[in-house]
């Protein structure tokens, strides 16, 4: 397992500006699983743990449909803040490794995994969810197009259709040309690929693909837009290789005269705002999700 995003500040991060997966997503999973997997008389299953939970953001999706949801992260400090902003009371968190789940066998209905699975020695992680899924149990893994991020202002009406129209389309463009954001880790590309390495790994009597489950579509001005930016693993490698810099991190966690600094004020001059501050520009971020449903794995040899 690959580790990231376990420093204080960035979990704080994170949490703050990290998507919430939306409802749509534990229904398709549930939709998957109950083609062989009844729920019982209350209308809920049994078991649901959600690997690589960070902070909870796609954890607490599954409550109305178990009676018991678990978030399992490698993180310490992820766990901390998931369980001090948990209020909901059939959900609970612990440490554990996606290569070693904490779990009796075949005692879990449904494991999930939003946005970390390529982050886990894959083959070690589908042996387990062999071992602690039910003979009737499934896998539910997904994600959302992390980079570029499709960015746009919130207040359209200040521009005609032609003028927002080529403003998305320079946006996408010169967030694509800020290749010091982008991931350069091999595992990070899975996500680009939109897990389709992943999929072919997984051995199953029936597993399926789907491209785009839904958007997630939040609201949030430039400043959270950059400190969204700055928990990604692109930010986080270019951290890396300024480490030398001692004067790489400020008090917002970015760094002075850094990428990413140069990338909003590119965005405020593409959008016409340069003379406006950040908290008062407010951005659309739209993300795709994608998803791999699968029966119970195969153990992989």
């Amino acid at each position: 397992m690959h580790r990231f995003f376990e420093t204080s500040k960035v979990v704080a991060a994170y949490f703050r500006t990290r998507p919430k997966t939306p409802p749509e997503v534990a229904k398709k999973a549930i939709d998957f699983l109950g083609k062989r997997n009844a729920p019982d008389e209350h209308g809920k299953y049994g078991r649901v743990a959600d690997v690589g939970c960070g902070s909870g953001q796609s954890t607490e999706m599954f409550a109305p449909y178990f009676h018991n949801v678990i978030g399992v992260d490698v993180s310490h400090n992820q766990i901390a803040m998931a369980r001090e902003k948990n209020k909901t009371k059939n959900v609970s968190y612990m440490v554990g490794a996606s290569e070693e789940l904490p779990f009796e066998d075949e005692s879990l209905d449904l494991v999930a995994s939003g946005a970390a699975v390529h982050w886990f020695d894959f083959k070690k992680f589908a042996n387990e969810c062999n071992r602690v899924l039910k003979p009737n149990g499934s896998l539910f893994l997904h994600s959302y197009h992390s980079f570029p991020p499709h960015l746009g202002p919130v207040d359209t009406q200040r521009f005609t259709e032609k003028q927002l129209s080529r403003i998305l389309e320079s946006t996408q463009i010169r967030t694509r040309e800020f290749k010091g954001l982008l991931p350069t880790h091999p595992r990070a590309k899975n996500v680009f690929e939109v897990f389709l390495q992943i999929y072919d790994i997984i051995q199953s009597a029936e597993k399926t693909f789907e491209p785009k489950v839904c958007k997630i579509v939040r609201e949030q001005n430039l400043d959270n837009v950059a400190e969204l930016l700055s928990t990604w693993t692109g930010y986080n490698e270019y951290l890396k290789r300024k480490s030398s810099n001692t004067n790489v991190q400020t008090t917002q966690g970015i760094v002075e005269d850094d990428i990413l600094l140069q990338y909003v004020n590119d965005i405020k001059k593409l959008w016409g705002m340069k003379d406006l501050d950040n908290d008062v520009i407010n951005v659309k971020v739209m993300l795709d999700v994608f998803a791999i449903a699968s029966a119970r794995p195969e153990p992989i040899i």
